[in-house]
């Protein structure tokens, strides 16, 4: 319900959102990105580990497959290093 509340109150306004939220309500909720700063980042996206671009990557399939993999490894004893492994980096993609 509150989602909606702030919804209808941003309608023809200039706004700018600052938010704790890391649940990615407010992408659900029709809100622009340029327009969104989470402080505490989005548990919906994740990012380089080395930090030598900016670009974040949605994380939902990711997560479905270290949970499947996980799975499998527990069945198997394999590392954990073995299970995860970022999207192949393209410097094309990165920008």
């Amino acid at each position: 319900a509150s989602a909606i509340a702030i919804t209808s109150c941003k309608e023809n306004k200039d706004y700018f959102v600052l938010t704790t939220n890391v649940e990615h309500q407010f992408w659900i909720n029709g809100f622009e990105d340029e327009r969104i700063f989470a402080t505490q980042g989005d548990y919906g996206l994740l990012q380089c580990s080395e930090a030598c671009h900016d670009k974040l990557y949605d994380d939902e399939e990711l997560i479905k497959e270290m949970v499947e993999k996980t799975g499998e490894a527990l069945e198997e004893k394999k590392e954990h290093a073995e299970l995860i492994q970022m999207p192949q980096k393209n410097k094309s993609e990165i920008a």
